[in-house]
């Protein structure tokens, strides 16, 4: 049974950049949740969408533009000060697909529920196998409901750029002792090949990791991998 919305509060941060062909059908699929009190879509500086469009077509969501593109955690912090009375962040990207709205509330009402958990990481269900061997569709899933409290002192004392904001939060949540598990998803991203082209969707990815891997150290990088975010929510096995 899921919770009733006025029994908590959760705000979703979405931000996008240059993201126009899919942004419009993630929010018509998160515009439906019957637990998101508040939808904050942060434009990093995007040039192939049309927010007044936007605005017209989803008068519920806030929109909030940078005239340039500054980065996913920039417009992370830019969507967060927007803010003002949630306990939860639900933090998707705009690229999603194979998104299920009744997933996304089972997700939700979870973390309400089992009241010791500070995080729950969206599992990428349908990543490639060597993902899913390397645990990556969970470490570094930018799919995740954390608590307000603890994204805003993530932001404040991690020095995190770029691609490299799950890890600051992995990091946070290993330092401070804190209780995060993964519920399983059929969500999987457009990749950046898909995206871009082969030759600078290859060029991103390289890039991806060369964020990722100067962020931290590899033995770091590798105690994440492996030993991060172990416990599995259980769940209905098919999300169709």
């Amino acid at each position: 049974m899921l919770i009733p919305k006025n029994n908590h509060s959760i705000a979703c941060i979405i931000p996008f950049f240059n993201e126009g062909k899919t942004i419009a059908k993630t929010l018509k699929i998160i515009t439906k949740s019957s637990m998101i009190e508040q939808i904050i879509c942060v434009n990093d500086g995007s040039k192939d969408v049309d927010i007044d469009k936007l605005k017209n077509q989803f008068p519920s969501v806030l929109f909030v533009s940078s005239r340039r593109n500054y980065g996913k955690v920039a417009a992370i912090k830019r969507g967060l000060a927007q803010i003002s009375n949630s306990k939860y962040i639900l933090l998707l990207d705009a690229d999603l697909k194979h998104l299920n709205i009744k997933v996304i509330d089972s997700a939700l009402s979870s973390i309400i529920k089992l009241k010791s958990l500070d995080m729950i990481i969206l599992q990428r269900g349908r990543d490639p196998d060597i993902h899913k061997l390397f645990r990556t569709d969970i470490v570094i899933s930018g799919q995740r409901i954390i608590t307000t409290s603890h994204l805003q002192k993530i932001l404040k004392s991690k020095k995190a750029k770029k691609y490299q904001l799950e890890l600051a939060i992995n990091e946070y949540f290993i330092e401070n002792n804190l209780k995060t598990a993964y519920y399983p998803t059929n969500i999987t991203d457009k990749s950046k090949t898909d995206k871009h082209g082969f030759i600078l969707g290859n060029i991103y990815k390289l890039r991806m990791w060369r964020d990722l891997l100067t962020y931290t150290s590899l033995g770091d990088y590798i105690f994440q991998l492996f030993f991060f975010c172990r416990t599995k929510i259980a769940s209905k096995p098919a999300f169709r």
